[in-house]
């Protein structure tokens, strides 16, 4: 029948798999955290990957039944394959430090593989191929060297012929593009063997997660804005003009002739993993912990976290600090300010995109903070805006079953196919009462956190 697909999302703290329909429905779905199989970002090797991809395909209900396979991936992840085909331990994450000042100012991927050139002398020659995390499961699959691109007008954001030259490295250690939703090969026998699937089944090309969350939140029109919150977050704005600005990121969109603007926040979710982790909170769940949070959040306690004194154009928990810090404040106010620091800084984006007439209305949520209501609910007071919370909140995999019934032939276009699988489920209506509350925290909070930028700049 071709009405059901498997599509993975290899995350950068977990790798999400689910079974989905035609009709955007996931029948089955599995998520795995890489923590608990001993994965360490910061200590990163290739096979983590790889088990967690065994692990969670081997116990997917359902599998036998999906009749294509799209994966997306976080970028720019890279990792390089061997003359023997075998992949590195050493893989290149987009989060870690591993990457050079290059001339091309463009390419995301470059600057890492020229890391890699420079202080992995030893393995570079033996190296035959770099492959984005994107191409690099479809590479294992197929044995196809693949990289997905959206469409053309990302090739300078990946690499071009040209760019690769200035870097003095051979064009053949690139893998070839293939559009997102076009064929990249079939399952071969070995890579059904490992990974559970049937052989022969199609394998579709996908994309980076972000932009499969487009797709998957239905984020492709005129002043559509999507949250996408994880580990990290993005807010992005759909445009169709193609502008410039000091303090946004502005690349093309999934879907062509149109524009992705954002705002980059790329600790959010992991800030307040730490912040459960140094408050001895980490058994308590989020969904409890938040609770407890929420009934001292409107406080006017003055007490403030800021994750950085020194910003810059993309929000990181670096040299943090907590500001009017006092003896009578627990995990619960504490918890509050960290929060408020998530919601402001998404504010602070908006203020940032309204500043040059970017008219946000709705917001669409997607990833795993979007699954908490409460937190949904306060986000909304915070920023003023409505939240739009899709049916499937781990938007990606909707995302990459839009490319995959684009390629089976059941949609003509990933627009076509967003349109049929993305349904609206719960809306956030922001109270006014408390938006009231959380401007004033706000605009001391801007003015504190001026103050220390402007500090910290002086040093």
């Amino acid at each position: 029948m071709n009405d059901k697909v498997l599509a993975v999302d290899i995350g950068t703290s977990s790798i999400k798999a689910g079974i989905i329909d035609k009709k955007g429905i996931p029948l089955s779905c599995r998520k795995i955290f890489y923590k608990d199989i001993g994965g360490d970002i910061h200590n990163w090797k290739t096979d983590y990957w790889i088990n967690s991809l065994e692990k969670i395909l081997k116990d997917l209900p359902l599998l036998e039944k999906a009749e294509a396979v799209v994966f997306s991936g976080s970028a720019p992840s890279v990792i390089p394959i061997d003359k023997n085909g075998n992949y590195i331990e050493e893989s290149l994450l987009w989060l870690d430090n591993k990457k050079i000042d290059i001339e091309d100012k463009k390419s995301f991927f470059l600057p890492k593989i020229a890391w890699f050139k420079e202080n992995r002398k030893d393995i570079y020659s033996n190296i035959s191929c770099f492959m984005p995390l994107s191409g690099f499961f479809p590479y294992l699959l197929t044995g196809e060297l693949k990289e997905p691109l959206p469409n053309k007008e990302f090739t300078p954001y990946i690499w071009t012929e040209d760019s690769i030259k200035k870097l003095g490295i051979e064009c053949t250690v690139f893998p070839q593009f293939v559009t997102t939703g076009d064929l990249v090969g079939y399952v071969s026998e070995k890579g059904s063997r490992k990974f559970y699937l049937k052989k022969g089944i199609p394998l579709f090309a996908g994309a980076n997660d972000y932009l499969m969350a487009l797709l998957g939140t239905g984020t492709l029109f005129e002043g559509a804005v999507c949250d996408r919150a994880g580990t990290s977050e993005g807010i992005n704005y759909c445009s169709k003009k193609n502008m410039e600005f000091n303090n946004l990121r502005v690349l093309p969109h999934i879907a062509e002739g149109l524009y992705n603007i954002s705002g980059i926040l790329d600790s959010s979710g992991k800030t307040f993993d730490w912040f459960r982790k140094i408050s001895g909170q980490e058994e308590r769940s989020y969904a409890a912990l938040i609770k407890k949070i929420s009934k001292v959040i409107h406080n006017n306690d003055h007490l403030y976290f800021f994750p950085n004194l020194k910003r810059d154009s993309v929000w990181r928990f670096s040299g943090g600090a907590f500001v009017g810090l006092e003896i009578k404040h627990g995990i619960p106010e504490t918890g509050a300010a960290v929060l408020k620091s998530i919601g402001f800084s998404v504010r602070e984006v908006i203020r940032t995109m309204e500043s040059y007439s970017l008219d946000v209305q709705d917001i669409r949520l997607s990833g795993g903070q979007a699954k908490n209501s409460l937190w949904n609910q306060i986000k909304a007071d915070m920023t003023g805006k409505k939240l739009l919370a899709p049916e499937v909140k781990e938007s990606e995999l909707i995302g990459c079953a839009c490319a995959a019934f684009k390629g089976l032939g059941l949609y003509s276009s990933l627009t076509q196919a967003s349109q049929e699988m993305v349904r609206i489920k719960d809306v956030y209506k922001p109270n006014e009462k408390a938006f009231s509350v959380f401007s004033k925290f706000f605009e001391e909070y801007s003015e504190i956190s001026n103050k220390f930028e402007s500090f910290a700049n002086s040093f």
